[in-house]
Protein backbone atom coordinates (compact mmCIF):
# COMPACT_ATOMS: atom_id res chain seq x y z
CA UNK A 1 0.00 0.00 0.00
CA UNK A 2 0.90 3.49 -1.10
CA UNK A 3 1.13 5.86 1.86
CA UNK A 4 1.24 9.71 1.67
CA UNK A 5 3.14 10.64 5.38
CA UNK A 6 3.00 14.35 5.38
CA UNK A 7 3.14 17.24 8.61
CA UNK A 8 3.20 20.48 9.23
CA UNK A 9 0.77 22.36 7.45
CA UNK A 10 -0.03 25.31 9.98
CA UNK A 11 -3.23 26.45 8.07
CA UNK A 12 -1.61 26.86 4.65
CA UNK A 13 -4.61 26.43 1.89
CA UNK A 14 -2.31 26.93 -0.91
CA UNK A 15 0.15 24.46 0.04
CA UNK A 16 -1.82 21.50 1.13
CA UNK A 17 -4.06 21.83 -1.89
CA UNK A 18 -1.35 21.49 -4.26
CA UNK A 19 0.17 18.68 -2.48
CA UNK A 20 -2.82 16.84 -2.14
CA UNK A 21 -3.31 17.21 -5.94
CA UNK A 22 0.11 16.12 -6.69
CA UNK A 23 0.17 13.26 -4.54
CA UNK A 24 -3.74 12.19 -5.55
CA UNK A 25 -1.69 11.76 -9.20
CA UNK A 26 0.80 9.06 -7.37
CA UNK A 27 -1.61 7.12 -7.05
CA UNK A 28 -1.65 6.97 -3.15
CA UNK A 29 -4.00 4.75 -1.49
CA UNK A 30 -4.09 6.45 2.09
CA UNK A 31 -2.58 8.71 4.35
CA UNK A 32 -1.34 9.65 7.73
CA UNK A 33 -0.58 13.33 9.22
CA UNK A 34 1.80 13.75 11.76
CA UNK A 35 0.06 17.15 13.46
CA UNK A 36 0.29 20.65 12.88
CA UNK A 37 -3.04 21.35 11.44
CA UNK A 38 -2.89 25.03 12.45
CA UNK A 39 -0.78 27.69 13.53
CA UNK A 40 0.89 30.52 11.83
CA UNK A 41 -1.03 30.49 8.72
CA UNK A 42 -4.30 32.56 7.78
CA UNK A 43 -6.47 29.03 7.03
CA UNK A 44 -6.67 26.90 9.86
CA UNK A 45 -10.36 25.75 9.48
CA UNK A 46 -10.12 24.85 6.00
CA UNK A 47 -6.95 23.25 6.37
CA UNK A 48 -8.77 20.99 9.26
CA UNK A 49 -11.59 20.17 6.97
CA UNK A 50 -9.71 19.16 3.76
CA UNK A 51 -6.92 17.16 5.56
CA UNK A 52 -10.21 14.77 7.84
CA UNK A 53 -11.48 14.12 4.29
CA UNK A 54 -8.30 12.40 2.53
CA UNK A 55 -9.35 9.04 2.24
CA UNK A 56 -7.97 6.28 4.54
CA UNK A 57 -6.38 9.44 6.57
CA UNK A 58 -4.78 8.60 10.08
CA UNK A 59 -3.87 12.13 11.85
CA UNK A 60 -2.30 12.67 15.72
CA UNK A 61 -2.07 15.82 17.28
CA UNK A 62 0.93 18.56 17.31
CA UNK A 63 2.56 20.47 19.48
CA UNK A 64 0.03 23.98 17.65
CA UNK A 65 -2.97 21.41 18.00
CA UNK A 66 -2.57 20.76 21.80
CA UNK A 67 -1.53 24.89 22.43
CA UNK A 68 -5.12 25.68 20.33
CA UNK A 69 -7.86 23.56 21.99
CA UNK A 70 -5.63 24.94 25.50
CA UNK A 71 -3.48 21.09 26.05
CA UNK A 72 -0.16 22.77 25.85
CA UNK A 73 0.03 26.65 27.52
CA UNK A 74 0.38 29.46 24.66
CA UNK A 75 3.29 30.48 26.86
CA UNK A 76 5.96 28.21 26.33
CA UNK A 77 5.98 30.08 22.08
CA UNK A 78 7.82 32.30 21.02
CA UNK A 79 6.01 35.59 20.51
CA UNK A 80 5.40 35.21 16.99
CA UNK A 81 3.39 31.81 17.26
CA UNK A 82 1.67 32.94 20.59
CA UNK A 83 0.46 36.06 18.52
CA UNK A 84 -0.86 34.26 15.72
CA UNK A 85 -2.10 31.44 18.45
CA UNK A 86 -3.77 33.90 19.64
CA UNK A 87 -5.61 34.83 16.47
CA UNK A 88 -6.00 31.40 15.32
CA UNK A 89 -7.94 30.34 18.63
CA UNK A 90 -10.33 33.35 17.91
CA UNK A 91 -11.65 31.56 14.84
CA UNK A 92 -11.77 28.43 15.35
CA UNK A 93 -15.05 26.51 14.68
CA UNK A 94 -16.59 23.99 16.84
CA UNK A 95 -16.40 21.03 14.45
CA UNK A 96 -12.09 22.12 13.94
CA UNK A 97 -12.30 22.08 18.12
CA UNK A 98 -13.56 18.65 18.09
CA UNK A 99 -11.20 17.30 15.54
CA UNK A 100 -8.23 18.84 17.43
CA UNK A 101 -9.96 17.28 20.87
CA UNK A 102 -10.09 14.25 19.25
CA UNK A 103 -6.54 13.39 17.70
CA UNK A 104 -4.01 11.30 19.54
CA UNK A 105 -0.33 11.52 20.30
CA UNK A 106 0.86 8.72 18.62
CA UNK A 107 -0.50 5.87 15.70
CA UNK A 108 1.61 2.56 16.08
CA UNK A 109 0.49 -0.01 13.02
CA UNK A 110 2.42 -3.14 13.89
CA UNK A 111 6.16 -2.32 13.63
CA UNK A 112 5.60 1.37 13.08
CA UNK A 113 5.17 4.54 15.11
CA UNK A 114 3.25 7.90 13.75
CA UNK A 115 4.02 10.54 15.87
CA UNK A 116 4.53 14.79 15.90
CA UNK A 117 7.30 14.87 17.71
CA UNK A 118 9.89 11.81 19.37
CA UNK A 119 7.88 8.85 19.45
CA UNK A 120 8.96 8.26 23.08
CA UNK A 121 7.35 11.06 25.08
CA UNK A 122 5.00 12.83 22.25
CA UNK A 123 3.58 14.74 24.89
CA UNK A 124 6.88 16.71 25.62
CA UNK A 125 7.20 18.08 22.18
CA UNK A 126 11.01 17.34 21.84
CA UNK A 127 12.68 17.85 18.66
CA UNK A 128 14.74 14.87 16.96
CA UNK A 129 17.37 16.89 15.13
CA UNK A 130 20.57 15.34 15.60
CA UNK A 131 22.19 11.88 15.75
CA UNK A 132 22.50 12.78 19.36
CA UNK A 133 18.69 12.93 19.52
CA UNK A 134 18.10 9.89 17.67
CA UNK A 135 19.69 7.82 19.90
CA UNK A 136 17.89 8.37 22.89
CA UNK A 137 14.61 8.05 20.78
CA UNK A 138 16.09 4.43 19.19
CA UNK A 139 17.42 3.64 22.88
CA UNK A 140 13.43 4.41 24.74
CA UNK A 141 11.54 2.72 21.51
CA UNK A 142 11.90 -1.03 19.39
CA UNK A 143 10.08 0.29 16.57
CA UNK A 144 11.39 -0.61 13.30
CA UNK A 145 10.53 2.78 11.35
CA UNK A 146 9.68 6.10 13.44
CA UNK A 147 8.08 8.71 11.24
CA UNK A 148 8.00 12.37 12.87
CA UNK A 149 7.74 15.79 11.78
CA UNK A 150 7.73 19.04 14.48
CA UNK A 151 10.89 20.13 13.41
CA UNK A 152 10.34 20.84 9.32
CA UNK A 153 13.30 19.87 8.15
CA UNK A 154 13.09 15.82 6.38
CA UNK A 155 15.73 13.73 7.38
CA UNK A 156 16.35 9.94 7.69
CA UNK A 157 18.29 8.51 10.34
CA UNK A 158 19.50 4.94 10.09
CA UNK A 159 20.31 2.92 13.13
CA UNK A 160 22.55 -0.28 11.77
CA UNK A 161 24.89 -2.67 13.79
CA UNK A 162 25.27 -1.57 17.62
CA UNK A 163 25.04 2.04 18.25
CA UNK A 164 25.87 3.60 14.76
CA UNK A 165 23.50 5.97 13.80
CA UNK A 166 23.43 7.60 10.02
CA UNK A 167 21.90 10.26 8.89
CA UNK A 168 21.21 9.67 5.47
CA UNK A 169 21.64 12.45 2.86
CA UNK A 170 18.33 13.60 1.80
CA UNK A 171 17.65 13.83 -2.03
CA UNK A 172 14.10 14.27 -3.13
CA UNK A 173 12.91 11.51 -5.50
CA UNK A 174 15.45 9.01 -4.69
CA UNK A 175 14.34 5.18 -3.01
CA UNK A 176 15.28 4.58 -0.09
CA UNK A 177 14.86 0.69 1.67
CA UNK A 178 13.79 0.84 5.04
CA UNK A 179 13.77 -3.39 5.06
CA UNK A 180 16.60 -5.61 7.02
CA UNK A 181 17.81 -5.34 10.82
CA UNK A 182 18.06 -1.34 10.49
CA UNK A 183 15.89 0.82 11.99
CA UNK A 184 15.02 4.06 10.90
CA UNK A 185 13.28 7.56 12.02
CA UNK A 186 11.49 9.41 9.19
CA UNK A 187 10.80 12.98 9.54
CA UNK A 188 8.92 13.93 6.78
CA UNK A 189 9.58 17.59 6.79
CA UNK A 190 6.67 20.21 6.31
CA UNK A 191 3.54 20.83 4.09
CA UNK A 192 3.12 24.80 4.83
CA UNK A 193 6.21 25.83 6.76
CA UNK A 194 9.59 24.29 4.99
CA UNK A 195 12.44 25.56 7.72
CA UNK A 196 15.03 24.00 5.13
CA UNK A 197 16.43 26.70 2.92
CA UNK A 198 13.48 26.49 0.39
CA UNK A 199 9.81 27.18 0.20
CA UNK A 200 8.99 24.51 -0.94
CA UNK A 201 6.84 21.48 0.25
CA UNK A 202 7.92 18.27 1.62
CA UNK A 203 6.46 15.08 2.25
CA UNK A 204 7.26 10.76 1.67
CA UNK A 205 5.96 7.96 0.39
CA UNK A 206 5.94 5.13 1.74
CA UNK A 207 5.49 2.02 0.93
CA UNK A 208 4.78 -0.33 3.31
CA UNK A 209 4.62 -3.89 1.66
CA UNK A 210 7.77 -3.14 -0.10
CA UNK A 211 9.50 -1.20 2.43
CA UNK A 212 10.65 1.75 0.41
CA UNK A 213 10.59 5.49 0.84
CA UNK A 214 10.80 8.27 -1.30
CA UNK A 215 10.86 11.91 -0.14
CA UNK A 216 8.83 14.75 -2.17
CA UNK A 217 9.09 18.00 -3.03
CA UNK A 218 6.38 20.32 -4.87
CA UNK A 219 6.79 24.26 -5.84
CA UNK A 220 2.86 26.19 -4.68
CA UNK A 221 1.82 29.68 -5.09
CA UNK A 222 3.47 30.78 -1.79
CA UNK A 223 2.56 34.55 -2.45
CA UNK A 224 -0.74 33.94 -2.22
CA UNK A 225 -0.61 32.38 0.93
CA UNK A 226 1.58 35.78 1.96
CA UNK A 227 -0.71 38.18 1.08
CA UNK A 228 -3.58 36.04 2.70
CA UNK A 229 -0.91 36.47 6.10
CA UNK A 230 -1.07 39.95 5.83
CA UNK A 231 -4.55 40.51 4.89
CA UNK A 232 -5.45 38.78 8.58
CA UNK A 233 -2.99 40.89 10.44
CA UNK A 234 -0.81 38.36 11.40
CA UNK A 235 2.91 38.78 12.38
CA UNK A 236 4.67 40.20 8.92
CA UNK A 237 7.57 37.68 10.31
CA UNK A 238 5.31 34.74 9.47
CA UNK A 239 4.85 35.80 6.01
CA UNK A 240 8.56 36.77 5.32
CA UNK A 241 9.70 33.20 6.78
CA UNK A 242 7.26 31.17 4.35
CA UNK A 243 9.54 33.14 1.23
CA UNK A 244 12.42 32.35 2.85
CA UNK A 245 11.81 28.61 3.92
CA UNK A 246 13.41 29.72 7.69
Amino acid sequence: MKIAVFADVHANLEALQTFIEKSASQGVDRYVFLGDCVGYGPNPNECVKRIRQLPGIAMVMGNHDSTAILKTSVYTMNTYAREAMFWTMERLTPETIACLSSLRLRCVEEDICYAHSSPESPEAWKYLNSTSEAFRTFSATRYHISFVGHTHWPRLFSRRKQARIVPEKIRAGKSYVLGGEARHIVNCGSIGQPRDGTCAGSYCLFDDTARTLVFQRFDYDVERTVAKIREAGLPEFLAVRLQKGR
